[in-house]
């Protein structure tokens, strides 16, 4: 394996929107053991979309979902996917072997179920029918984990991940009794179109244990939560927010069911600790599992909104 790669893959549309061209490119690098897609955008329609490479296999293609994007008003988009040189998305993918690139409609079905509704494609050399005998291993249970596995979801255990991770130097929050239970009323905001759309082009994940209160959570990698942008820039982009949600690489978006007092939640992932008593900026610490109070135990800073 070469340290360095570099793959330009320009994207083009069917047709036009609004009387011009959506155009765009991806440009794939990977170095060491870490890869990249850096994604350039214009006049494309407005919506949700989410980005796709695929590879060309014998009797059958494969395809990695690499991540939301968002185009607003603007009609553009730039932005950057990180994953593993070798495991796009934990596809199993590798990043040399990439033929193409496509934005495709986040409504689009990946298990093979559905239409995948194609904004814009590229290909590394000459164009083929990559959507046909199409396969996203990421999304494929394994045969003896069936049960285990019921939802495509970006991150496989949450809880797992966290308890998991031993970090040089981690805060440490102070897990308070009836925290699960603790609602904070905010004013209420306006809707968020692609907020919507993400919750009803996603799958809930059952990260707690206590499910008081009542929220349905959503799993977001960094970039999908500041291109969704719930509670506004100042919480997306705290260096705070930053730091956890890249070292954890996800953090979750909920959305309260009916008869809170909040309409959105946004929580982001940590560990239990001594040294610090709580985040000003958050409104609870809460574990993913109640009883067990021991320090490193897994848990979600939340924000309610």
């Amino acid at each position: 394996m070469r340290n360095y790669f570099r793959q330009f893959i320009i994207l083009s549309a069917d047709r036009p929107v609004g009387g011009r061209d959506a155009t765009g490119r991806v440009v794939l690098e990977a170095r060491e053991g870490g890869g990249r897609a850096t994604v350039f955008l214009q006049d494309a329609a407005e919506g949700l979309y989410r980005l796709v490479l695929f590879v060309k296999g014998e009797g059958e293609n494969f395809a990695a979902d690499a991540g939301l994007v968002p185009v607003g008003e603007s009609r553009r988009f730039e932005g950057k996917f990180d994953f593993d040189r070798s495991n796009i998305a934990g596809s199993g993918l590798v990043v040399e072997n990439i033929a193409g690139a496509a934005i495709v409609q986040a409504g689009s079905s990946f298990d093979g179920t559905g239409d995948i509704a194609v904004a814009l494609s590229g290909f590394v050399g000459a164009p083929y029918s990559w959507r046909v005998s199409l396969r996203f291993p990421q999304f494929t249970p394994k045969a003896d984990a069936a049960e285990e596995i019921s939802e495509p979801i970006h991150i496989h255990d949450a809880a797992a991940t966290i308890a998991n991770i031993v970090a040089e130097e981690v805060p440490e929050p102070v897990y308070k009794e009836g925290v699960a239970d603790f609602i904070h009323t905010h004013e209420q905001r306006p809707p968020n179109a692609h907020l919507k759309a993400f919750f009803a082009n996603n799958h809930p994940v059952d990260i707690f244990s206590d499910h008081k209160p009542h929220i349905k959570w959503y799993a977001a990698g960094l970039q999908e939560l500041q291109a969704l942008n719930p509670g506004g820039e100042t919480l997306c982009n705290h260096p705070f927010v930053v730091e956890k949600a890249g070292q954890y690489r996800h953090a979750l978006i909920g959305q309260a069911e009916d008869g809170a007092s909040f309409t959105h939640a946004v929580a982001i992932p940590d560990v239990l600790g001594t040294h610090t008593t709580s985040h000003e900026d958050f409104d609870a610490f809460k574990l993913c599992h109640p009883n067990n109070q021991e320090q490193g135990s897994p848990g979600y800073w939340i924000k309610y909104f």
